[in-house]
């Protein structure tokens, strides 16, 4: 009994060790895109507000409404596709602790075979 008891004592002990992993590495991702994000929208925002202004310097004797309307449509479809892939990467990512779950739930199906209880 003794030895069941600190086998599953290591076990958890095991099991805490790779949720505090995983967490440390979600928060790191986490940080990571936040970090990455940020300079992107600051420059890709920057460019964008140049890109309009040039258009409509080019345009601004001839068609300015036109060059200003599609620098306008231009920038909605831009960001139409950017909410498409951001709404992509968040969607097609593994579940946080995907691993410590399988860990767990390959912990109980072992115990179950060893105590021959049938549920599953």
């Amino acid at each position: 009994m003794r030895e069941a008891g600190t086998a599953l004592l290591g076990l958890i002990g095991t099991r805490v060790e790779l949720l505090g992993l995983e967490l440390r590495e979600e928060a790191l991702h986490l940080q990571r895109m936040l970090v990455l994000g940020v300079v992107a929208a600051f420059l890709m925002g920057g460019a964008l507000v140049l890109f309009g202004i040039l258009i409509a310097a080019a345009f601004w004797d001839t068609y300015r409404l036109l060059a200003l309307g599609g620098v306008v449509v231009l920038y909605g479809a831009g960001g139409g596709l950017a909410l498409m892939r951001l709404r992509s990467a968040v969607y097609n990512r593994a579940p946080p602790f995907d691993a410590t779950v399988r860990e767990l739930e390959a912990d109980l199906k072992a115990l179950r075979e060893v105590t021959g209880d049938p549920t599953p």
